[in-house]
């Protein structure tokens, strides 16, 4: 196996609940003789990667270089980083482009795009153990390791051991450290427990951590900021917090789960360097009305934590309120549809009729397409005359050639005048051909704007990439997204 480096790496096995940080301190105090930036390169062909304990990026590097000894890059991502604790809380859609951008590569605006910076919480994520864990792991694998559970940002006592965990605090940045941060039992001035004053406070967040786990354990986009509010909508009218107009008694609601939140907030605000600020209203504020804001997964968990005794008791009220949305929406999807179509069918003869308008006249005055137009003339005995277009055999052939070079939809109708509707048709019905229309496309706009960034380079060779990708036309935008590696190396060509 090449691995870019002299020898092969001893690769331990990753243990379960082990972050991918832990594991790659572990390679290089098996391997002993390499620097921790020959180790991140030889693993994922980046210097810096391995030693970013929170959202490592280039796992499919990884696994080629491992030959899939750790198992799936997704569930790396998913179940080996602090990534799958997020995603719970992010559409699904949105998580899986972080999700296959964390996969494919390096992703350094992580954290923007989670919208940790916005969210108050704090970004930096530091290190955490239990004493007890540390005991327990050197006695089964014979060295410590970082649990995953215990790196959630809600997570600040050992749920198995009821301890306040104790937590590492290191100034020096991921990429500008050359050491390992490993687990240990021996306080200092990095690594102090946190501080938990009571045992009330340890129960509300031995609660936190429990809830937390379970948490991170979901499918990215399970938990939904709308179904969430219709939650704690819930949970207030259980508990009188909601009026008989539906809103919200702050005022109830804040003074039912103040004791319990405090435990959680007055934590958080002594943890030295990692402190962050909670309150209570404003938070409720934000996440429990209809239209809700997005928010960190910290303040959902602290919120649920304080609501419901149990995880199965939150859980049965959050399907429960999915079932509740998608019941009332396709009531109302049933009954709008019913309603808007009678009107509209009774419009539209009107029109033929008495205003004498054509089909596509009266299909176009009413908002519908001129088909559906002529199936409601030919339910009603409406009169008309057929002006239906067929598209010949050798017509059709003509448009998949343009498409299998990548032309542009503009482009095919204006060359060949078939409608957007016939287009669109053809491609939805062929998945063969959509596929190569897209794969064409898309070279056809890599071809494109690796061009633009060549002529911007060329012309303008004393500029810095960074005042040089905001020249207008020069592809650097969309090379970003989708052709990073060209970038990157046709950047370090001229700098």
């Amino acid at each position: 196996m090449k691995y870019l480096i002299d020898g092969p790496l001893v690769l331990p096995t990753l243990a379960a609940g082990e972050t991918l940080y832990s594991w790659c301190a572990s390679v290089h105090r098996r391997t002993c003789s390499l620097s921790s930036i020959q180790i991140s390169q030889a693993l994922f062909g980046s210097p810096h990667i391995a030693r970013l304990h929170d959202f490592p990026g280039h796992l499919t590097e990884l696994k080629i270089r491992t030959a899939g000894l750790l198992g799936d890059e997704k569930y790396l991502a998913l179940r080996h980083t602090l990534l799958g604790y997020f995603l719970t809380f992010i559409p699904a859609a949105r998580g899986a482009d972080l999700l296959a951008s964390v996969i494919r590569s390096s992703t350094p605006d992580i954290k923007m795009r989670l919208g940790i910076p916005a969210s108050g919480v704090g970004g930096y994520h530091p290190l955490k153990c239990c004493q007890e864990c540390v005991h327990s792991d050197i006695q089964k694998l014979g060295w410590p390791i970082w649990h995953l559970e215990h790196q959630l940002p809600s997570v600040l006592v050992c749920r198995e051991h009821q301890r306040p965990l104790l937590l590492r605090w290191e100034p020096t940045t991921p990429v500008h450290r050359r050491e390992w941060i490993t687990p240990s039992v021996k306080t200092s001035a990095q690594l102090f427990e946190i501080p938990v004053n009571s045992e009330q406070a340890l129960d509300v967040l031995t609660r936190l951590a429990n809830f937390s786990a379970q948490a991170a354990s979901l499918s990215p986009g399970e938990m939904q900021s709308e179904k969430l509010a219709q939650t704690y909508q819930h949970w207030a009218a259980s508990n009188a917090g909601l009026s008989k107009g539906r809103s919200l008694r702050h005022s109830i609601v804040v003074r039912a789960l103040n004791t319990s939140f405090n435990h959680i907030a007055n934590t958080l605000s002594e943890m030295g360097p990692a402190a962050c600020n909670l309150q209570l209203a404003p938070l409720i504020g934000t996440v429990a009305r209809s239209t809700p804001k997005a928010a960190h997964p910290l303040k959902h968990l602290a919120l649920i934590s304080c609501m419901y005794e149990s995880w199965d008791q939150f859980w049965s009220d959050y399907r429960s309120a999915i079932q509740r949305s998608t019941a009332r929406l396709q009531e109302e999807i049933s009954s709008t549809q019913s309603h808007c179509k009678l009107n509209t069918t009774a419009q539209f003869i009107q029109l033929v009729q008495e205003s004498e308008l054509s089909i596509r006249q009266a299909a176009t005055a009413v908002g519908i397409s001129t088909t559906t137009g002529i199936c409601w003339a030919k339910i009603n005995d409406l009169p008309f005359t057929s002006r239906a277009k067929k598209l010949t055999p050798k017509f059709l052939e003509h448009v998949r050639e343009l498409l299998r070079v990548g032309k542009e939809k503009s482009e095919i109708i204006r060359l060949t005048k078939i409608s957007s509707v016939s287009l669109n048709r053809l491609l939805s019905s062929e998945p063969d051909l959509r596929a190569q229309w897209l794969s064409a496309t898309f070279e056809c706009h890599k071809k494109a704007n690796r061009l633009k960034f060549l002529v911007v380079l060329n012309a303008h060779p004393e500029l810095p990439i960074w005042r040089l990708r905001k020249l207008p036309g020069s592809g650097w935008t969309w090379l970003y997204r989708h052709d990073k590696d060209w970038l990157d190396s046709a950047s370090a060509r001229f700098y």
